[in-house]
This record gives structure tokens, C-alpha cells and sequence, in this order.
């Protein structure tokens, strides 16, 4: 069988001995123990401390029964502790599960549980909802006074390359999140990879990814291996573009990855403006806007810009494109394979598609992750034999998305062959949220989809009292993350079947977020009418009243930040939190005056605003 792949030669040779993800960086520690390793709120380490720190809590974590595939997990803020915490347990011998203390308790809890760690490190308090029957809980706060009487130097380990080092969870199609299991050498082939591609490292590196999610690993151990600062801004900052722009100029930052949206919301609000000490972004997570290099390279001449793709399940990254200032005509390529990665375009017999003809892309190599954790039916499904390779045991990853060979050698994305879909770079399993509503006592029927970026939920009401958007809205937050609440919801009396009585969604009604379900109602003051006038420019609407809600309307969280950014200029001080809390320009209104503002005040500030 030929396969019609673009196989990218392996530049990184395979160690003689066992290489571990954490080893990268005590060569770095050994090489520049001086130099500053992580620059935070709670505080700054060099790579010497940063080095002494974490073997002191790793010999603690031994103690605690931490080992080869013993897991163990951090719910911390963004912090320096959290770097340090994750290093540790590596050096333990053991893998790390980040779960995102701001989770929802019923998902922070079915995380903790599921993945089977048996340490959970936080920062002071045990969360609620905890089994601390199963799960030693270490409030590190608390527990540092142990673990600074341990020994300095690191403990002995176990490790080889095959054990795991990270589980991250993606969203998953039973409607319950699944764990990714990526080991020691996925990761280090990964990020051995990235220093061969790159040819300007990441001095100062400011990491804006969440933790929990996979580009967070890219963005910390890249730059500790090759001997750069992390800077970790407070939990946030990614949701305040004026924010991002002043820690760029403050920090001197050389190195950004972020999504596509959000890097052109950041240049959009700042244009070169405190981002010129930029010398490589990295935009990933989402399909890249065919008309982001151009207004990069506008702003940013002399700055690299480069696209990267890859599932978690590939360890981060597995093609590259490095963008140029001609615009594309159809949609900017995901690239070429990065070192030891080989893509291949399949039909659904696994046949390879002719070049610019449409397939499934599939992944091999060393990067292709061990699995699902605990479940050996998806990991079947999704992980299948490489029949193109001649390696004992090796296997295709089977990605879901299609995409197609240019005539150039690049790959172009295209989208995906399943219900799974990507909102601002998070992975999305609309039957996740379908399980979701379902669970809300008032719900018979529910469909979930994807418009124009923007989640949609369609749901068929039991017979009692009526339900709407907001109890959906409140009812989701305490069970899903932020980005998997739809924007938009939709009551029908039934759901679209089509002719073998399936769910048809194309069928669905097309939401209009230009008319509001309320009655309109008129801005009464000054700061009203401000708020109407930014929210009908971002929104694309002619008319918003004040008791009209901001993700009715169409908007998402990166309209949500552009938003905030706008308010903030127009002297309404407000981030992105309020409003998710208070979505409506009458709330963000109404506790604007209650704080002590005036209307005089958004007058003078708004005179001159643009």
C-alpha cells in the first residue's frame, strides 16, 4: 500500500538511554543555574532554585507514594508554584493532572476521581466535593514546611521513556470528558522537535494558556529547555487584551502562543503599541483567519508569525506554517510536518486520496500518545495500526479533521468529519453539552450546534414552567467550563427528524441574533447609550437594548474581551467575568452607579474616544 504522505525526516534520533520530559530541564539548571527560569506574581526563581525547590518537593511527593504511572493532581492558580509543583512530580517519577481549580465543583470532582490520582496539590483549602477517603490532599501552603526538610538533590526515579508524564482531558463524545495519556518520550520528541524548527528560542516566554490545556506544555517546557524566562501572568490576563499588551512591554517578551482570535484582538487594541520586543508568535488552537498575517506583518514587520496544528493526542503540535505578509487567497495552511512526524490523507478505506483531493488526516510517529485512560473502546477507534510503517506496534492517530495536500507540499485544513468542533481552541464535544441540558429537570430534547464560531442550543421543553436562556445559562456554568456554555438558545416544540427519524441538524433554525427576544428597550443615560453604541458596532446590529444579553446577540468570549477592552477606554471599567455575570447593559449599568460613577464622567471620557 503507498501512502501519499508528507513524512517529515527525523532529525531528533531516538537516545541511547532513556530521556525524560523533566531532564530537559535539569540539563538547562546544570548549564545557566543563575539565570532567571520564571518570573510570576507569587514570586521569581532562577533555574538553581527552581531546581532545589522542586527535588524537595519531589523526595516530599515520594514519601507520599508518588511513582512511575502514580498520578497526581494540580489545582493551582497561574503561579510559579504551579510550575514548580509540575516539575516535581515528574521528578517523583510520577504524571501530572492539571484540573482547573475554577472548574465547576461537578466537573473539578468526576476529573479528580476519574483520572485516579492519589495526590492533589492546591493552594490552601481542600476543594469541596473532594473524596479525601481516596485523595491525599496537600495544601502546598501549608505543606512546605515538610517538604523543605527533604533532600535538595533529586530523588531517585524510575522513570523510562515510555511512562506517562501528563494526562489532559479533552471533551468527549459519551458526554463525559476523556483523559489523553502522553509519555515521557511523545513530549520530549515534541519538544526536541520544536527546538530543531525554531531557529530564534524563546528568550522571555509569556504563557497565556491554560494549564489544563495541552499548548500550556509547549509554552513551559520549550522555554526551560532552552534556558528562557517563564512569565506567568495572573489568572486573567488572557481576558484582558490591555493586560496582555502592558505585560508584553513590561516583561520585554520575546515569545507569544496564542489563539488566532485572541492574538488579533491584542493587535486590533494595540497594533505595534508595547509589542515590539516580539520576535516569533505562535498562533494555535483554531483555524488561522486567511487575513491575520497581513495585519500582523502591518503592525509587526520584523516579527515571525507561524501557524501550528496539531490534537492533544499528538502531543501538541505535529505541522508548522511559517506565515508571509502575501495574503492567501483561500485560507492560511496548517503546513509541513514537524521532525519524525509523518501525515497521511486517507479516504474511509484508508486509501490515500490524490493530491488536493479531501481525506481524513491521520498522525504517526513517536508523538502519538499511549491512549484514553480507561478507555480501551475509543482508544481502539481512534488509535489504529500504521500499516504504513514498518515499526512493530506502531499506529495512526485518527484525528477527525479533513484536510487535503496544496500543490505547494503544505496541508490545508478543511474542517471536521464529526459532531467534535473547536471554539476558541478548545476542543468540543457537542454531546457533552447535549448530556448536560438533559440533566436540567425542565429539558426533554436537546441539540447542540456550531454557527459562525458560536455554540447554539436547541432544546425541547418538559410540560411545567417556562425556562429560559439565563436558568440554561446559570444551570450550564455549574456543570461545564465557560467555553462549552452555549452563546445562543433556542425553545422549539420538537426537534428536525429526517427520514429515518434521526436527528436532522441541518434542519435546525439559523439563530438571529439581530432580534432579541425582549421587548426593546432605549438607553437612559449616558453610560446606556455608550454601551449600546460599542455593542452594536462589535455585535453587527442596528439596535441593542439595554435588557438585551450580550451572547443572545451573538456575542463569545473573544467579542466579550474586545468589548471589555472598549468600555475600559470609554472610562467603564469592567473585565470579562462581570460580564458573563452581568450580561445585559442595564446590570453592567446599574452597578457601574452603584459603585459611584457618573454619567458626566463617561461623557468627558468618551468625548474623544474613536
Amino acid at each position: 500500500m503507498v501512502s501519499n504522505v508528507f513524512f517529515a525526516m527525523p532529525e531528533v534520533t531516538k537516545p541511547a538511554t532513556p530521556r525524560c520530559l523533566h531532564g530537559l530541564f535539569q540539563e538547562q539548571a546544570e548549564r545557566t543555574p543563575d539565570a532567571r527560569a520564571v518570573v510570576a506574581q507569587d514570586g521569581e526563581f532562577s533555574y538553581a532554585e527552581l531546581d532545589r525547590r522542586t527535588n524537595q518537593l519531589a523526595n516530599y511527593l515520594q514519601s507520599l507514594g508518588i511513582g512511575p504511572e502514580r498520578r497526581a493532581g494540580i489545582a493551582l492558580p497561574r503561579s510559579a508554584e504551579m510550575i514548580v509543583a509540575a516539575l516535581a512530580i515528574l521528578k517523583a517519577g510520577g504524571t501530572y493532572v492539571p484540573i482547573d481549580p475554577a472548574y465547576p465543583l461537578q466537573r473539578f470532582k468526576y476529573l479528580a476521581e476519574n483520572s485516579g490520582v492519589s495526590v492533589l496539590l492546591t493552594h490552601r483549602a481542600v476543594p469541596e466535593g473532594v473524596n479525601t477517603q481516596q485523595i491525599k490532599v496537600v495544601p502546598l501552603e501549608s505543606h512546605w514546611s515538610k517538604a523543605a526538610t527533604m533532600p535538595q538533590h533529586a530523588p531517585p526515579s524510575r522513570v523510562e521513556d515510555a511512562s506517562l508524564a501528563y494526562i489532559i482531558y479533552t471533551s468527549g463524545s459519551t458526554g463525559k470528558p476523556k483523559g489523553v495519556m502522553v509519555s515521557h518520550e511523545n513530549v520530549v520528541r515534541s519538544t526536541e522537535a520544536r527546538r530543531s524548527y525554531y531557529t530564534i528560542w524563546p528568550e522571555r516566554f509569556l504563557v497565556l494558556s491554560s494549564f489544563s490545556f495541552d499548548s500550556s506544555v509547549a509554552s513551559i517546557f520549550w522555554t526551560l529547555a532552552a534556558g528562557g524566562e517563564l512569565w506567568l501572568p495572573p489568572e486573567g490576563t488572557q481576558q484582558n487584551i490591555a493586560r496582555i499588551r502592558e505585560f508584553v512591554r513590561r516583561g520585554r517578551i520575546t515569545h507569544l502562543l496564542a489563539l488566532p482570535s485572541l492574538y488579533r484582538a491584542v493587535l486590533l487594541h494595540a497594533g505595534s503599541n508595547g509589542l515590539e520586543s516580539l520576535r516569533t508568535v505562535i498562533v494555535a488552537g483554531e483555524a488561522c483567519a486567511v487575513d491575520l498575517p497581513a495585519e500582523h506583518f502591518r503592525h509587526l514587520p520584523e516579527t515571525l508569525l507561524f501557524n501550528e496544528y496539531g490534537p492533544t493526542e499528538a502531543s501538541v503540535w505535529c505541522t508548522v506554517y511559517r506565515t508571509t505578509p502575501v495574503a492567501q487567497s483561500r485560507s492560511v495552511p496548517i503546513g509541513k510536518p514537524i521532525s519524525s512526524t509523518g501525515i497521511h490523507i486517507l479516504d474511509g478505506q484508508m486509501q490515500s486520496v490524490s493530491p488536493m483531493e479531501a481525506g481524513e488526516i491521520y498522525i504517526g510517529g513517536p508523538q502519538v500518545a499511549r491512549g484514553y485512560l480507561g478507555r480501551p473502546d475509543i482508544t481502539a477507534e481512534r488509535f489504529v495500526p500504521n500499516v504504513f510503517s514498518e515499526m512493530p506496534g506502531a499506529r495512526l492517530y485518527r484525528t477527525g479533521d479533513i484536510g487535503r495536500h496544496t500543490a505547494d507540499g503544505n496541508i490545508e485544513f478543511l474542517g471536521r468529519a464529526d459532531q467534535q468542533v473547536k471554539i476558541r481552541g478548545y476542543r468540543i464535544e457537542l454531546a457533552e453539552i447535549e448530556a448536560a441540558l438533559l440533566e436540567h429537570p425542565g429539558i426533554r430534547e436537546a441539540a447542540v450546534i456550531s454557527r459562525k464560531e458560536r455554540l447554539v442550543a436547541y432544546v425541547v421543553a418538559k410540560p411545567g414552567p417556562e425556562i429560559d436562556a439565563a436558568d440554561l445559562r446559570r444551570f450550564l456554568r455549574q456543570h461545564l467550563p465557560e467555553y462549552m456554555t452555549p452563546a445562543t438558545y433556542i425553545t422549539l416544540d420538537s426537534l428536525p427528524l429526517n427520514a429515518n427519524g434521526k436527528l436532522d441538524r441541518q434542519a435546525l433554525p439559523d439563530p438571529r441574533p439581530e432580534e432579541s427576544q425582549n421587548t426593546y428597550a432605549a438607553p437612559r443615560n449616558a453610560i446606556e447609550h455608550r454601551l449600546a453604541q460599542i455593542w452594536a458596532e462589535l455585535l453587527g446590529v442596528k439596535q441593542v437594548g439595554i435588557h438585551d444579553n450580550f451572547f443572545d446577540l451573538g456575542g463569545d468570549s473573544i467579542l466579550g474581551l474586545q468589548m471589555v477592552a472598549r468600555t475600559n477606554q470609554a472610562g467603564i471599567r469592567l473585565n470579562l467575568t462581570q460580564m458573563i455575570d452581568q450580561p445585559t447593559i442595564a446590570e453592567i449599568a446599574a452597578s457601574f452607579h452603584a459603585a459611584g460613577f457618573g454619567n458626566a464622567e463617561i461623557a468627558s471620557d468618551t468625548s474623544s474616544t474613536p
